[in-house]
């Protein structure tokens, strides 16, 4: 792309299209006074040579830009360049959506799920056939504050000793919030991590207590916000699970009588 435009070029196409994409159509003028402000960068600009002594007068000469009486806009050819410059840029990225391949079996395929559910903050935790040992661990991460499943049968328990496990695993953090989705339910179905706003969901093929060979991967932030308004409903129309938790004694009871004096 550098031996299309040179960087000030560039930057003016750039400014003009996403003003452009705003609704808004700069003039000549506010093109020029954007791209000849003064910056601490250093241009090497072979148009400045006194051929184009504007950059906006190149551009449009090459039919990069659009004039009229009612301003700039980008062309065609300008948005072809754009775009180009984009699929440049994102070839070189190192983000890779696919993260993780393995067995939750695996200690190491585990450890980075975990680590990947610790990186997204306030999290909401969705798996339908949550094993109630799984519940221990993901309570350790100070990441996670919802949960959401399934009241039914899994993991090799039935019904009501699942739930009631669940119930004592989650009295190692009140804090945390557990609801349940009638057995009965099948809106809830695939295993995801959400952010409580903007960010990237995680998601997993299988339950946390699985076996099977697994994807974990990250969805786009698109995707994280459609998904966000599902899950959101379902939580609204979930029941709340209570933890069952240790009495704590009155301060009363808990201080020894004295002894008389002998």
């Amino acid at each position: 792309m550098k031996d299309l435009l040179a960087p000030k070029s560039m930057r003016a196409l750039l400014f003009v299209a996403t003003l452009n994409e705003q609704g808004v159509t700069p003039s000549r003028s506010d093109v020029n006074a954007f791209v000849e402000a003064r910056t601490n960068l250093v241009d090497f600009d072979p148009f400045a040579d006194g051929i184009y002594p504007r950059v906006v007068d190149f551009l449009v000469d090459a039919r990069l830009l659009q004039s009229s009486r009612d301003g700039v806009t980008v062309s065609p050819a300008g948005l072809a360049i754009l775009r180009a410059e984009d699929r440049i840029q994102w070839a070189g990225s190192e983000s890779v959506p696919v993260e993780v391949v393995g067995r939750m079996t695996d200690p190491f395929t585990y450890a980075q799920l975990l680590t990947r559910i610790d990186d997204i903050p306030d999290a909401l935790v969705i798996d339908p056939y949550l094993p109630a040992h799984d519940l221990v661990t993901i309570l350790k991460l100070t990441s996670v504050k919802r949960v959401l499943t399934r009241d039914l049968a899994a993991a090799g328990m039935p019904k009501a000793e699942r739930a009631q496990k669940l119930k004592i695993a989650l009295g190692a953090r009140v804090d945390v919030r557990l609801r349940f989705l009638p057995s009965n339910s099948h809106e809830l179905h695939d295993r995801l991590v959400l952010p409580p706003s903007q960010g990237q969901a995680l998601l997993f093929g299988t339950s946390l207590g699985g076996t099977q060979l697994t994807v974990i991967t990250r969805i786009g932030t698109d995707a994280t916000t459609a998904l966000q308004g599902h899950y959101e409903d379902l939580w609204a129309a979930s029941t709340p699970v209570e933890p069952i938790t240790r009495d704590t004694p009155d301060a009363a009871k808990t201080d020894e009588a004295p002894r008389a004096d002998s």
